[in-house]
């Protein structure tokens, strides 16, 4: 009966924890495409049907860590926006957490903007995703800062803000990628520039694109 409890104590509270570091050693090796869920089992040190104690599938398990990526993700950007000085500052601010995100959460990033992720995202919502949208809403964050430097007049208020923020996620994304295959520190090497200065480099004249002499 002892052992039967310790069991049980693993299975309610450790084994859920352990599936979603597991995922993340076999996203590293396999990519998203190619995990495998009897693999990931493995990794965690269970039987093969432990994973369906709270997933219904790979994919359950993948979106799973998709919702959790995504509302830290959120919770990064709300942060550093909230510590700028400044609506272009608090724009700019959200573009260094984002790449920061994608640095330190190589495997979680890859598989949010993944059609694998994107797929079993859209299948297994999390429970409180009626409720709590908005934990989840990292857009939201970014269009909320365009339409602050709209209003102020930084960028233009006659333009679209949902257009504005995707043109300037699109940016971030793209170099956060560049970033992640090492194509921008390889690049910067080649400049005598090392991967921080290039990309403070980069960022700078994305800002003075986007900004105009206002934001110089």
């Amino acid at each position: 009966m002892e052992k039967k409890s310790r069991e049980d104590t693993y299975h309610r509270k450790d084994l859920k924890r352990t599936l979603m570091r597991a995922v993340r050693a076999e996203l590293r090796e396999y990519g998203a495409a190619s995990a495998s869920l009897r693999r990931i089992a493995a990794r965690a040190g269970v039987s093969h049907a432990a994973p369906y104690r709270h997933f219904k599938s790979k994919d359950g398990l993948l979106a799973a860590l998709c919702w959790e990526g995504q509302a830290d993700f959120t919770s990064r950007l709300r942060k550093a926006r909230e510590g700028g000085t400044s609506a272009a500052d608090r724009l700019f601010r959200l573009g260094t957490a984002y790449l920061e995100f994608a640095k330190s959460e190589p495997e979680v990033f890859q598989l949010m903007f993944s059609e694998t992720g994107h797929r079993a995202m859209g299948s297994n919502s999390p429970e409180d995703i009626e409720s709590s949208f908005a934990d989840y809403d990292s857009f939201a964050v970014l269009e909320n800062a365009v339409k602050e430097c709209q209003s102020e007049g930084i960028l233009d208020p006659g333009e679209n803000s949902g257009a504005l923020a995707m043109m300037i996620w699109s940016f971030v994304h793209g170099f956060a990628f560049i970033q992640r295959e090492g194509f921008a520190e390889n690049m910067g090497g080649t400049r005598g520039l090392s991967g921080e200065a290039t990309e403070r480099l980069v960022l700078g004249v994305f800002r003075g694109l986007i900004l105009g002499q206002k934001g110089k």
